[in-house]
């Protein structure tokens, strides 16, 4: 008779268990969603852009999950994971064009998210553009094959160089009105002979000299004390380093302070603020300033984001490149924000909407859409940006807010 109740209840229970099954998918009471979209991500992984574009990656791939663990994207009442899938383009166009080629004809990806230098944007688009596959460029130096009206497909997700230039000439002529000459710096990546007309015009509009053409260096330079040094030799009450990564950055700040340069150095591209002392060396760093992020400024527009992102790069990645992970993670936010605008995964349906998009949410606060008088194409995205300075122990603090747009 004990058998027998035992048998009838064990029944019991399996049958419990498989309504539950059953029914649970069906009332939405499901872990996440089942069904998935895939997102590509290119980066240079590898090669000498791996210092600043590894971070970026990681934002990326942070972003995926944290739009998961918040129930994913919702089209048409069905809900979607996100899987971010990255590729290496190996800090050159060819592995960029490999990479995009891999994406968009073997995987049939629909949206690409990521690269930062010219040549890797322009060798993406190659592909995405012919295939009407939406890429969003995690940086845009300003060169018209990179973006514009060739390449309708194309958005743009955070400042890119002619916003720095702008924006960090606006800063210095307020913050250092001794500043009447400045020297630029810039790397050789194929973008100066567009870079340095914005250079100049951003100079005659906030009444300062440009002392001469742009001191120019390759992107496998190692030593950058004769680079440093031509600019030092125009006597300029300031340097602009216009486009580098932290080392680069470094370089420079190392040379000059070295050189007994001590006068204001700033840069007009963004990079994480960690980075530099690092970089430089904290004794080296002396005055300078960069378009940076720190969680902890208590005039951060977008808190709660930042901190979740900063969370979970530490736990993920085991650093807190916050800069650069921020600009990867808006690259994925914005593409799933203009796919649930749109409410279709078509990439035509999604530029066509987003297209009409005045805002969008970003890590670093609301993004606005701009760029058909500065670009040609109104698909660029400009972010509320803090502006870094470091005390002599080499820490950071941000010195005030901007908000850039490219008009």
């Amino acid at each position: 008779m004990r058998e027998k109740k035992l048998s009838v209840t064990v029944g019991s229970v399996c049958a419990v268990l498989f309504l539950a099954v059953m029914v649970l998918p069906a009332t939405g009471l499901s872990a996440g969603p089942e069904k998935s979209v895939t997102i590509g991500y290119i980066g240079g992984l590898s090669g000498f852009s791996a210092q600043g574009e590894t971070c970026m990656e990681n934002g990326a791939k942070v972003a995926g999950d944290w739009i998961n663990d918040n129930g994913g994207i919702t089209v048409k009442g069905e809900k979607y994971r996100i899987n971010v899938v990255s590729e290496d383009h190996k800090s050159n166009s060819d592995g960029a064009m490999a990479a995009a080629s891999k994406l968009v004809n073997d995987q049939k990806v629909k949206f690409i998210a990521g690269a930062v230098m010219p040549f890797t944007n322009i060798a993406i688009n190659s592909v995405t553009e012919q295939a009407k596959v939406i890429h969003v460029a995690v940086y845009n130096v300003g060169t018209p094959d990179e973006f514009g009206p060739t390449t309708p497909y194309t958005f743009v997700a955070h400042n890119g160089t002619v916003e720095g230039i702008n924006m960090m000439l606006d800063f210095i002529v307020k913050q250092h009105p001794e500043v009447k000459k400045i020297a630029f710096i810039d790397a050789d990546d194929g973008s100066i002979p567009h870079v340095q007309p914005r250079v100049s015009q951003a100079c005659k509009r906030t009444g300062l000299t440009m002392l001469g053409d742009i001191v120019s260096y390759s992107l496998d330079t190692v030593d950058f004390t004769p680079i440093t040094k031509r600019a030092l030799a125009r006597n300029p009450d300031a340097i602009a380093i216009v486009n580098g990564w932290s080392s680069m950055i470094g370089g420079v700040l190392r040379t000059a302070r070295q050189s007994g340069f001590n006068k204001p150095i700033f840069d007009t591209n963004g990079q994480p603020a960690e980075d530099i002392p690092t970089a430089a060396g904290k004794e080296n760093v002396g005055t300078y300033y960069i378009p940076s992020w720190i969680i902890g400024d208590p005039h951060n527009k977008s808190l709660p984001v930042g901190l979740e992102l900063q969370r979970r790069l530490k736990a993920k990645y085991g650093h807190e490149l916050i800069y650069g992970a921020g600009m990867g993670f808006d690259a994925i936010w914005m593409i799933t924000q203009a796919i649930e605008a749109a409410q279709s995964f078509d990439p035509t349906a999604a530029k066509t909407k987003w297209e009409t998009m005045k805002t969008m949410k970003s890590v670093f606060g609301t993004a606005r859409l701009g760029g058909l008088k500065t670009y040609g194409i109104n698909h660029y995205m400009s972010n509320p940006q803090s502006i870094v300075t470091y005390d002599s122990d080499g820490v950071p603090k941000v010195v005030t807010w901007m908000d850039p747009i490219a008009p």
